[in-house]
């Protein structure tokens, strides 16, 4: 949330201190009980059950929390529009991006697209963080010779404190980590529903067909 939006809070040592947090280890918890049964795989029957209920108020109750970010976000930049100045690195967070980028048309983004996109940001970004770092450094244990050469990289290219404009000359490092991420993906596959009719490798699917990429296979 200090990322995406300049949210002060103390979520990494109350965890419970924030609704919004309570709501996202919520939400987690539920995605995987409908992947758990093919029973609620099915609309019709897990929305009539107590965990479904429950699900689409927690959904609502975090989408309300983004909304009034950004509504509040938005008055701001409005409200101190002639010193606004994205590149200016207190102005510089994950929302901020997304209020102020247009496409090539100068449209900017809806408030429920940036909603989705803040939402997705941290829901998807706390957990799948967690998982690829344990196994970049499960790796590096694994193979000490490999954590020797980044090791040796590091020392090479940095004065100690590692920045982020350093990373362009830890190639290596950057080559085990992303190794190490096509191994042990954070998110095994990706869902997306069609829009309209598509026909992929001479399969027709309808409109609303669910469809999964799975990247652990790739």
């Amino acid at each position: 949330l200090q990322c995406i939006c300049s949210l002060e809070t103390n979520c990494q040592l109350d965890k419970g201190s924030l609704e919004y947090v309570r709501d996202i280890h919520e939400l987690t918890r539920l995605i995987w009980l409908r992947y758990a049964g093919f029973r609620n795989l099915l609309d019709i029957y897990f929305y009539n059950t107590e965990d479904g209920r429950n699900y689409k108020r927690v959904c609502k109750s975090a989408k309300n929390f983004t909304y009034d970010i950004i509504l509040q976000r938005k008055k701001a930049l409005q409200k101190n529009n002639s010193q606004f100045d994205i590149n200016i690195p207190q102005h510089k967070d994950f929302l901020n991006i997304l209020l102020t980028a247009t496409d090539e048309s100068g449209n900017s983004l809806t408030d429920e697209e940036i909603c989705d996109e803040v939402n997705t940001f941290v829901f998807e970004g706390h957990d799948t963080t967690a998982v690829g770092i344990t196994w970049v450094l499960y790796y590096l244990a694994k193979y000490p010779e490999y954590q020797e050469m980044c090791r040796d990289e590091i020392i090479e290219n940095t004065s100690g404190d590692v920045k982020l404009e350093d990373f362009p000359n830890l190639m290596f490092l950057t080559m085990f980590i992303k190794e190490s991420l096509r191994i042990r993906p954070p998110v095994h596959s990706i869902g997306r529903e069609t829009i309209g009719p598509e026909t992929i490798q001479g399969y027709p699917l309808p409109n609303g067909t669910v469809t999964q990429i799975s990247i652990i296979q790739l």
